[in-house]
């Protein structure tokens, strides 16, 4: 019988050479929305950094399925508070489905898990555009997964960070997943803060000192600081901050798109069984033949006068041996 079969390999990419970056970087470009899109040529500048930044650390990932490049995944490392942040895991159709970007994602898990820095929260920044009603697709499919994923919302007015000083759609309010090795019901007020400045101060403002002037950096960070300290008033007078889990559906006008369901099933033929079929096919008769004409004699036993008894029985063997493994492969 044939089967089916799925074979899903996550691969990092540690420089613009590697064999997959490419490709990857294509279903990344092609599939983020302006909104949270950061130019692929910034990407690869930090990709390719000889030195080490001191504050955080960009890894970056592909996903082959069945050998097919599907999937571009960035995520940043944030050394001093020991954050992971889930920047961006993109699929391409057709397989954008809830299936292939939860194995995806548990993949990226396990990996940062394995590292020798460890993960205190893994954190996912979301659209919240006019209250969750007016969201773009990634976002809208990534909140429904995350969610899957036993992320938790914290409740708190909180944005998107500028994506430089030249994209004004990316600077936007958003919400803040989180999810940690418990599901916490609440987060300190100062922890939640701490979290912000780091992502603001360790991450976004180093990774633009080596994009932008130092005048156009100044202003950079008068964008960033005016996002912080709206986010500051949102929580004062706040000892603690609630986290809700939930499964959230689609609020897009009420049309949501299909990512449910199974990606291209790969058929898989019985290749190495076939073989062996046929080996045996030709070796069972070639044996038999051989012991009674060759080796039989040798302890002075004739079977001649049974030669065409013998071929019937060789015959019925091989009958057997063939349906039962037709039978077998069913």
């Amino acid at each position: 019988m044939d089967e089916l079969e799925n074979r899903y390999v996550l691969k990092r990419i540690v420089k613009s050479t590697d064999e997959y970056y490419t490709e990857a970087l294509s279903i990344y470009t092609k599939e983020t929305p302006v909104d949270i899109y950061t130019p692929s040529n910034e990407i690869t500048i930090w990709l390719d950094k000889k030195t080490p930044c001191s504050s955080f650390e960009m890894l970056l990932f592909c996903l082959l399925l069945d050998g097919v490049t599907v999937g571009f995944a960035q995520v940043t490392y944030i050394k001093r508070t020991e954050i992971s942040i889930l920047d961006y895991i993109t699929l391409k159709n057709p397989y954008r489905v809830n299936s292939v970007f939860l194995n995806f994602l548990n993949m990226i898990q396990n990996y940062m898990d394995e590292r020798e820095s460890r993960t205190t929260y893994y954190i996912a920044e979301i659209s919240n555009k006019d209250n969750g009603t007016n969201i773009d697709k990634e976002s809208e499919f990534y909140k429904r997964n995350v969610c899957l994923e036993n992320y938790g919302c914290v409740m708190s007015q909180y944005y998107n960070f500028p994506l430089g000083l030249d994209n004004y759609e990316s600077d936007f309010e958003s919400l803040m997943y989180i999810k940690t090795n418990d599901s916490i019901a609440h987060i300190n007020s100062e922890t939640f803060l701490d979290l912000v400045n780091s992502i603001c101060y360790d991450y976004y403002l180093k990774w633009y000192s080596e994009i932008l002037t130092s005048d156009e950096l100044e202003t950079y960070k008068a964008k960033l600081e005016n996002c912080i300290n709206k986010i500051k008033r949102s929580v004062e007078n706040k000892r603690e901050i609630k986290i809700v889990y939930s499964y959230i559906p689609s609020n897009n006008n009420g049309v949501s798109n299909k990512t449910y369901g199974s990606p291209p099933t790969k058929k898989k033929s019985s290749v190495s069984k076939t073989i062996l079929l046929i080996v045996s096919i030709i070796a069972i008769p070639i044996f038999l033949t051989a012991f009674f004409q060759f080796i039989m004699p040798l302890v002075s036993l004739n079977f001649e006068p049974y030669n065409s008894f013998i071929g019937s029985v060789v015959a019925s063997i091989v009958t057997v041996f063939i349906a039962y493994t037709q039978w077998k492969n069913k």
